[in-house]
């Protein structure tokens, strides 16, 4: 129905006013947009008012409010309610619709036309030269991406070319230069996707999914408990400084081998995320090379247990797995080690002489042998595995005990250690040291009461120990004349022989003991500077 009018319905309203009273007609199905005519009931007449407003008061009637007010007064008049314009069923409604829907193709077919409201464009372009078709987005004139379809050739390295038909998201970085996001093939279904990547900073959080990007370069070091909360991504990480820790989870970051992980710089690592959020590193690739742990024995499979003991048993049971028995002997006319062949002449399953490379050995027991380097001109001899002696020119080197013949040892009681002749050696007494140089000629030293002594001629001359230095005999300080005195230290003594002493006159001064201080050499006796 397109008109609404009632035989016994009236309207009221007041001179320049909005507010219509109805009597006689349920509002029910007036609606705002709607327009009221006063005055008559069987046609339009007059001015036509737009309701905005419609307050129903039960089903006989209400208030219609109208946007511009009624300049004349109607009192109980007829009415009648057009609903053409809003139904659309108005020619000139028909009009306004097709004239919007002309300017929506306009706008989609035209190029970079602005959407209804903003700065922002969009248009469909047919480009018959390329043999392209996409729809460009941009913002004020500046393209910023497209959706293409067009024929690309492509030759892979080493492979004849080949033509299909794509499908692009295009980027425009610069605004002129369209740069390749996604590409499907729809020959294939098959898709490639560009991955940009951001740098992160190591926390506990790094949440991966705070940047729309494939790859990240992760920065600092950090113990990391989390990736985030992102669903449904996939994440390639490069770690640019070492030392931060993945911490594992068994729900929101598992890790391989179900253990923490210590971060090097130059490591990468695959990582995704499931629906909840969680996360799992894919994979972790070292940038030494390394696997993460260790291959166990148990991990290493072959036709036979043989291969194990050889690499991860012990050396019985590598032998015999090789069929040379735990105590097999073996002897070889040639031998290569580290890739240098070694000639070996052998005696028996201990005994032989080897050279490797500029090494000549002599085995005579397990962990025994004697050995000379050619290149570095050093003897050692190897008893037990350990080297106890190497020997260079102008050096030997001697590592333990050294006994001299027919002696005890150094840390034994009385030791002739060291002996160059009947009267010159080095020898140890109980809890003395001594160094004999001459008969009656020595120095003592006393570890019981931290003292050393020096005797000459069976007379002891000189005893020091941590507090005192005492002199059995006359000392002699060193003597200069005045003007030949040496730089002075403070603290040091001499004898000046020409100096002054008190009372002396110029040039006629008989010596004096000197000490040097305050940047003076001065008299013993009364702190005077010396002169002569």
């Amino acid at each position: 129905m397109s008109l609404i009018y009632s035989g016994a319905a009236t309207a009221t309203v007041a001179s320049n006013t909005t507010s219509i009273a109805i009597t006689g007609l349920d509002l029910g199905t007036v609606l705002p947009g709607m327009t009221i005519s006063l005055g008559a009931r069987g046609r339009l007449t007059g001015d036509s008012y737009i309701i905005a407003i419609v307050t129903p008061s039960g089903t006989s009637g209400g208030t219609l409010t109208v946007l511009d007010p009624v300049g004349t007064a109607f009192n109980s008049a007829g009415f009648v309610i057009d609903t053409r314009d809003f139904n659309g069923t108005a020619p000139n409604y028909l009009i306004a619709s097709y004239t919007q829907v002309l300017n929506a193709l306009l706008r989609l077919t035209s190029p970079l036309t602005n959407l209804f409201t903003g700065s922002r464009q969009v248009a469909l372009d047919k480009d018959s030269a390329g043999a392209v078709s996409r729809l460009l987005y941009a913002i004020g004139g500046r393209v910023w991406g497209s959706v293409e379809q067009r024929t690309i050739t492509y030759t892979p390295t080493g492979v004849a070319s080949v033509t299909t038909e794509t499908l692009a998201v295009r980027a425009y970085p610069d605004g002129t230069t369209p740069t390749d996001v996604l590409t499907v093939d729809l020959g294939t279904g098959g898709a490639d996707l560009r991955k940009t990547s951001v740098s992160m900073v190591a926390a506990a959080t790094v949440d991966l999914g705070s940047a729309p990007v494939g790859k990240v370069a992760l920065a600092g070091a950090a113990t990391i408990v989390s990736f985030g909360a992102g669903r449904h991504l996939e994440r390639l990480v490069h770690v640019v400084d070492g030392g931060g820790t993945l911490t594992h989870n068994a729900t929101s970051l598992v890790l391989p081998g179900k253990a923490n992980i210590v971060m090097a710089a130059g490591d990468c690592f695959h990582v995704t995320s499931d629906a909840s959020g969680n996360w799992r590193v894919r994979s972790y690739d070292r940038a030494s090379g390394k696997a993460l742990a260790a291959i166990a024995a148990a991990d290493i499979g072959d036709a036979t247990a043989s291969g194990r003991s050889v690499i991860t048993g012990t050396a019985a049971a590598g032998a015999a797995a090789l069929g040379l028995g735990a105590t097999a002997a073996v002897t070889f006319g040639s031998l290569s080690v580290a890739s240098v062949t070694a000639q070996a002449f052998s005696i028996d399953a201990k005994a032989y002489f080897a050279k490797v490379g500029s090494n000549y050995f002599i085995n005579y027991a397990d962990n025994t042998y004697t050995s000379y380097d050619v290149a570095g001109s050093v003897y050692r001899i190897t008893i037990g595995g350990t080297n106890v002696m190497s020997a260079a020119p102008g050096a030997v080197e001697i590592t333990g005990t050294l006994r001299a013949s027919g002696n005890a040892t150094f840390n034994g009681t009385t030791a002739l250690i060291y002996k160059i002749d009947n009267s010159t050696y080095f020898t140890k007494d109980g809890s003395n040291a001594v160094i004999n140089y001459d008969d009656n000629d020595y120095m003592l030293f006393n570890s019981g009461s931290n003292s050393l002594r020096t005797i000459i001629g069976g007379t002891s001359i000189l005893s020091i120990s941590n507090t005192v230095a005492a002199y059995a005999v006359p000392v002699a300080l060193a003597s200069y004349t005045v003007a030949t005195m040496p730089a002075g230290v403070v603290g040091g003594m001499i004898f000046a022989t020409n100096a002054r002493n008190a009372g002396e006159a110029s040039g006629a001064g008989t010596g004096a003991v000197a000490y040097y201080s305050n940047g003076n050499w001065r008299r013993l006796s009364d702190s005077a500077p010396i002169t002569s």
